[in-house]
């Protein structure tokens, strides 16, 4: 009986200790600020961070880049083609008649 008090809160103490924060983290750093007595954390080993994910964007951009048209693009080009060429097309007829009428 004894023993197995002694297991059961052996195998706590081990299981414990994962759910607690680790005391230092690898490439990590705490630093104490001399004008406030906040803590701050600062990350030692990401000192070019902006420049990595612009990197790393531009290298997904590339990756992921859609080569070609889709057929939704050309079926609107086709439909913007055809609204350009109607409005062309009564915008001189409009200009035809009324220069019909200032010369009668």
């Amino acid at each position: 009986m004894k023993l197995l008090v002694v297991l059961a809160l052996a195998f706590l103490a081990a299981t414990a200790s994962a759910f607690l924060a680790p005391s230092a983290f690898t490439g990590m750093q705490i630093s104490q600020s001399t004008s406030t007595s906040e803590s701050r954390l600062s990350m030692a080993c990401r000192n070019n961070a902006k420049k990595q994910k612009a990197k790393r964007n531009q290298d997904n951009m590339r990756k992921f880049r859609k080569r070609g048209t889709s057929k939704k693009k050309i079926v609107r080009g086709k439909r913007q083609q055809t609204a350009r060429e109607k409005e062309a097309d009564f915008m001189a007829k409009l200009y035809q008649l009324t220069e019909g009428k200032e010369e009668a």
